[in-house]
């Protein structure tokens, strides 16, 4: 048969193993026809030849073989190129399983390992928003500072909003994450003002940074 027919049978019957003479008729060669198995259909191959050309031999080297016999052959030999042929296929379809095994172990390490991060930073803000609430709470009547509180809360779910974006952006990757210039003063001062609500014994005082600003990302 041609190498047309082999690949067209393909379709419909998918062998363990494939026998095939080098020298086929119709428009495909056998190293054309092999190129076509290893590639699209992966099925281990054995090349017959009646032909000892050493260029011939080099070409059909290229299209990965599991073996090659040259004609005549004992049956014997026939026998176990194709007994090595089912034990090679068997220990690389072994190793597919093992790669895609732990490339899921890998993924599924990443995602707990961003999940981790995640939750620390989402907890920030949400530490910050309530203790500007608890402040906003019990603020004093005389001085009423309620309006700075509201506006600090605000920036706290801003700042969450920034993280779900960055989030949506890891999940997409080919979307871009932008950096800024981010001055430090702010969130320092925002600490120190949760610190001070939860450590009325102590002193804080803030001194505010001549050049604090650095290029990085707010939500970070």
């Amino acid at each position: 048969r041609s190498g047309e027919d082999a690949i067209s049978l393909l379709k419909t019957v998918r062998p363990d193993i494939i026998l095939m003479d080098i020298v086929l008729t119709g428009k495909l060669s056998g190293i054309q026809t092999a190129e076509v198995i290893r590639k699209d259909y992966k099925i281990p191959l054995i090349f017959t030849t009646s032909n000892s050309d050493n260029e011939l031999f080099e070409q059909a080297k290229r299209t990965e073989p599991y073996g090659y016999i040259t004609k005549p052959y004992e049956i014997m030999d026939l026998k176990r190129a194709i007994d090595i042929a089912a034990y090679r296929s068997k220990l690389e379809r072994e190793k597919e399983e093992m790669l895609l095994h732990l490339s899921h172990t890998a993924k599924l390490a990443s995602v707990g390992t961003m999940a981790s991060s995640i939750i620390h930073d989402l907890c920030s803000p949400l530490a910050m928003i309530k203790g500007y609430v608890h402040l906003l709470k019990n603020a004093k009547q005389e001085k009423d500072d309620s309006g700075h509180l509201i506006s600090k809360i605000t920036k706290g779910v801003d700042r969450m909003e920034n993280l779900i974006i960055h989030l949506k952006s890891f999940v997409h990757k080919d979307s871009i994450q932008e950096t800024r210039v981010v001055d430090l003063n702010k969130p320092v001062s925002d600490i120190c003002t949760l610190m001070a609500t939860n450590l009325n014994s102590v002193n804080l005082k803030f001194i505010e940074a001549k050049e604090p600003c650095i290029d990085g990302n707010e939500s970070q």
